[in-house]
Order: C-alpha cells, then structure tokens, then sequence
C-alpha cells in the first residue's frame, strides 16, 4: 500500500510536469507563456546584456516610469513626440509621404511641398516660425547663411521654381496683414553694418538679366477700381548718420555696357492714371535745410511741364493788372488790357531764373524789388505788338546774387 501510494503520486507529478513543460520553456535565454487558447509569447532577453540580476516588471516600463509600448499608429507618415510621460503619434512634426520628395514641418498635408509652419491659435497669437542660420564659436569664424532658395528646374528644360516671402494675412476686416522686414545683421565697434543685397540672377548664355521690381501693394487686393484706399508707398530711405557723420546716400544707377555696349537707361515714372477717368501723376523732387522741412523743389507735371524752385504752380498767368513773383513761380505772363507792372521777389536765391512776357496791351515795367534788372530798376516791358529785338515783349533773366541779368528772350 505504501508503494503504490508512492508510484501514485509520481505520476500525478509527472503528468503535471508535462502539463507545465507544455506551457513554459525555460531555456535558449527566453521563456515561453501559452495562454491555454493557442496563443504563444516568447519573451527574449536582448543580445548582449551584461552580469544581471535583473528585475522586470510586466507590463514594462522605461526608467522614466513611462510605457515603453507604443500604439500603432493612425496617420501615415508620424513621428513620435514625448510629451513628458510616454512616447506619442505626432503626425504635424515631420511627414513624409510615401512618394518620397515633400515633407512638411508643422503641417498636416506636406503632400503640397515643403512646409514650415507655426501653430495655430483658437483664440491667441499665431505661433512663430524662425529660419536661423547657426552661431560661429571661436574667434575670426563666420555664422551660418541662411538660405531660401526656389527649387530646380528639370533636367529637361523645366523653369526653375519661385521663391517667396510673405507677411501673414489679415484674418478679420479692418486689421492689417503683417510686414515682412528684410535686414542686415548687427556689426559690432567700427565695423560697418552688413549690406542687404537684392539682385536678380544673370541671364543665361545668350540672355538678358533678370529685372529686379518693388511695388508697393495694391488698395483692395487690387481687385476693385471703386476702391477708396490709395496704394501702398514705396520709400528707400538710406541710413541715418551717426555723431557728425553724413547720413547714407541714395543711388539710383542703370547697369555698365558691355565691352562695346551701350549703358543702361535709369527711367523713372510717374504713375499712370486710372483706367477710367484718372490723372496720370507727376514726378517730384524735394529737399530740406535741416532735418525737418521738406520742400519740394522741382516737379514735372503729367503733361511734361517742368517746373522748378518750390512749386506749387510754376507758371503764372495774371489777367489783374499786376503780379508779385511768388518762390514757386518760373514762368510769368501779365495778360490784362491795363498790365501796370510785374514786381520781382526782394530775396531772391543766387542762380534763379525767371521767364517774363507781356501780352497786354500796354508797356509794364518790372520792378526788381531792390535789385536792377538788366541795369535799371524798374525795367520796362514793351508789349507784344511794338516788340523788336531792341525792346522785346519777353525776356529771360536771372539772378547772380546782387542783380537781375536778361539772358535772353523768353519765348
């Protein structure tokens, strides 16, 4: 009896041995689990891990507390972010699509191209985006250059691909889109500040070179004539002088001829009217004495007309019988059956010039206000009818600091 209690209970043990066996295989550095449903996990200690022990506790973490288990994840093309705890799907930090040739940074459908984007804002500001060339370290190294660059054309012939920088758009009516500032960095004790260059690229072979165009924007997208608003201003203004220095010259300058070609023209223009009913605008030209005054000293009208010194008008037609020369006045014509006479400024600037005519019906004289006129004071002016190279009814004079001198007959 007691043997067969004893052979008894070996069996018993050897068939749950091989019930054990079947499920856990302890060996081949891994361990086998089968869940009783057929389904196998072997856990496989990595290659290369060195004197133990060690302690794992299911399910397994990283050192950071954190599930070392990353979901599959939902949207080609994700990246993985950690956001403090665990690994997560990000699928707006860097996509790629499976064609292979645009990703997209910040963007949701980087099939459009390259794309960099801040992030959007539900009630607050749009997040920034900054291109920033790398910081030299040590002494005489020079930065990193950013560079925005429009892609290639194809081998075959394609055009090559544009490249533009943007302001941001106005969202709401009434508010302003945003500006883009291009700008030389910081120099730092006498060195001088760094240029900004815009510059079209060369022609090919045989080509012209590329035209370099600045234009202020249009009112209403440029899109609605009935558009109350002006367009935008273009202003190049040259730097400020610091201490006693002079300030920074302007330059306009129309490119070098070829070794036997002739050099380019510097055109400037006026703006052209309105399709429908508008004036075309003058061209003009101001300078100041100091720093706060701006006067304009010469101007040409839509019509060609150049007028000089000032300008609010330049010609002055009077039909009243008596005129006083004003700063902005060039040409003078006293109109009127009685003309009495033309009085000349009594401070008039070294070098100005003044075209006088009579077309009344009588003589006038022209008073010089101080100053003589071509020798006396005051000057008579003979009218048009008994005008001879002697006395004519128009004369050309101008100003040498002291006296008015005729240099010629005004037309």
């Amino acid at each position: 009896m007691r043997y067969s209690s004893f052979f008894l209970g070996l069996c018993v043990l050897f068939v749950c041995s091989t019930s054990g066996w079947a499920q856990r295989t302890i060996g081949g550095e891994n361990l086998q689990l089968d869940n009783g449903a057929g389904t196998l996990v072997t856990i496989q200690l990595p290659a290369g891990l060195g004197a133990g022990p060690y302690t794992w506790t299911l399910p397994i973490t990283s050192s950071g507390g954190g599930t070392a288990i990353v979901n599959s994840g939902t949207t080609l093309n994700s990246t993985l972010t950690w956001n403090g705890t665990n690994w997560a799907e990000n699928p707006n930090v860097l996509s790629i699509p499976s064609d292979g040739f645009n990703c997209g940074i910040g963007a949701t459908d980087p099939t459009l191209g390259f794309g960099v984007f801040g992030a959007n804002s539900g009630s607050g500001n749009g997040g920034s985006v900054t291109l920033h060339a790398g910081q030299a370290s040590g002494a005489g190294f020079q930065g990193g250059t950013a560079t925005v660059q429009g892609g290639y054309g194809g081998a075959s012939g394609g055009t090559g691909g544009d490249a533009y920088v943007h302001g941001g758009n106005a969202f709401a009516s009434n508010f302003a889109g945003g500006q883009v500032t291009i700008e030389g960095g910081t120099s730092l004790g006498n060195a001088t500040g760094a240029q900004v260059t815009i510059e079209a690229s060369n022609g090919g072979s045989s080509g012209a070179g590329g035209g370099t165009f600045i234009f202020g924007g249009s009112a209403d997208n440029g899109i609605s004539s009935g558009s109350a608003a002006s367009g935008g201003d273009v202003q190049i203004d040259a730097g400020t002088g610091g201490g006693s220095n002079a300030g920074g010259n302007v330059i306009l300058q129309a490119g070098q001829g070829g070794a036997t070609g002739v050099g380019g023209a510097a055109q400037i223009y006026g703006g052209s009217g309105g399709s429908t009913s508008g004036a075309g605008g003058p061209i003009q030209f101001y300078t100041t004495p100091d720093h706060s005054l701006w006067t304009q000293r010469m101007q040409i009208t839509p019509t060609g007309v150049v007028q000089v010194s000032g300008f609010a008008g330049g010609f002055h037609s009077d039909g009243t019988g008596s005129v006083s020369v004003q700063d902005n006045d060039l040409v003078v014509i006293e109109t009127s059956s009685t003309g009495t006479g033309i009085t000349l400024p009594a401070s008039p600037t070294a070098g100005r010039v003044l075209m006088l005519r009579n077309n009344s019906s009588s003589t006038i004289s022209v008073n010089g206000n101080g100053h003589n006129v071509n020798g006396s004071n005051p000057y008579n002016l003979v009218t048009s009818a008994s005008a001879n190279f002697t006395f004519p009814s128009g004369i050309t004079i101008v100003y040498d600091g002291s006296n008015w001198w005729a240099v010629g007959e005004a037309p």
